[in-house]
């Protein structure tokens, strides 16, 4: 058995390298769980999720750009793609927001600006997405004065997800609007009726909530044999001075080893929202059959109302 425990939030990007694990839900049908606290309520410092009735300002629309599609093959770096391009690193970068050079993933698309184009973020449109929704965020501040935005995405359709990002914008106090940050999945790929959450981070920001709309949502039809869901199993759930603390057992089910495992975590008030989430990596291979241990801690989470955990894994 194999242990390793996180304790810091992480925002990630939805690629990851071969040394270390990608996130990624399965094509099969996902292994979710929601266990029942016995004495669970909501943290008094987490807001509550705003009303289904309550109407969403509709965000002003992206800019018009006309970028290329770039997907990502083996062996490609992010300098290598912009030489290819006849365009500047930092150009690429700035069309893409987020990204870790040294997580590129296989089959993830990148943006290419026009040539010689040093365009900001939001001057450039991602391909059109799959008609998906994403609901409201919750905001609540961080002792360091940040502001924590917590929403949840979940896969509706029929057709599992990949690479997909979110434009997260404030609502001021006035409901005019802030600040706008992208949100990445913790997973690569979504499979049919799972959920994963999704967050941001402002340096400075002020508000209880944000809405968000998809940026990139991409078909996965031809990754399923890339990913398969791993069962998790055996968790329990403890009140602890650090936080509340995750622990379970992860199983592979596929006939095949797996690595690159991505267990995400997530923990939710009385009113359905998420307070809080963990996303942490195994880098060892699983055999197939075989199970390995996973830990994980929510710092200033003393009780959450539910909590679900996902875990995926990589066949190659």
């Amino acid at each position: 058995m194999k242990k390793l425990l996180l304790c810091a939030f992480g925002l990630l990007t939805a690629c990851a390298s071969a040394s270390q694990p990608t996130d990624a839900p399965l094509f099969a049908q996902p292994t979710v769980t929601l266990w029942q606290l016995p004495s669970a309520t909501p943290s008094p410092t987490r807001p509550a999720r705003l009303p289904t009735e309550t109407p969403q300002p509709t965000l002003p629309p992206l800019p018009t750009a006309t970028p290329i599609a770039y997907v990502i093959q083996k062996g490609d770096t992010l300098i290598g793609i912009a030489v290819e391009h006849n365009i500047s690193l930092e150009a690429l970068e700035a069309a893409n927001p987020g990204i870790d050079p040294g997580n590129l993933q296989i089959g993830g698309t990148v943006l290419i600006p026009p040539p010689g184009g040093e365009a900001a973020p939001n001057q450039i449109n991602a391909p059109t997405p799959l008609p998906v929704a994403i609901g409201s965020f919750n905001c609540h501040p961080t002792p360091v004065g940040s502001l924590i935005c917590l929403g949840e995405f979940t896969n509706s359709t029929q057709d599992s997800i990949a690479n997909l990002s979110a434009r997260v914008t404030l609502l001021n106090p006035d409901d005019s609007f802030g600040d706008s940050l992208t949100a990445y999945a913790p997973l690569d790929l979504i499979p049919p009726g799972a959920a994963v959450p999704l967050g941001v981070v402002f340096p400075n920001g002020v508000g209880r909530a944000a809405v968000a709309e998809p940026l990139t949502a991409d078909s996965g039809a031809g990754l399923a044999d890339l990913y398969t869901m791993l069962t998790v199993s055996e968790v329990v759930s403890a009140e602890t001075t650090a936080g509340l603390n995750l622990k379970g057992t992860i199983i592979n089910p596929a006939s095949t080893p797996v690595n690159r495992i991505a267990i995400v975590g997530s923990v939710y008030n009385s009113a359905g929202a998420v307070i809080d989430y963990r996303r942490i990596t195994l880098t060892e291979p699983l055999a197939p059959e075989a199970n390995v241990s996973f830990e994980m801690i929510f710092p200033g989470v003393g009780s959450a109302a539910r909590w679900a955990v996902i875990a995926q894994g990589r066949t190659r």
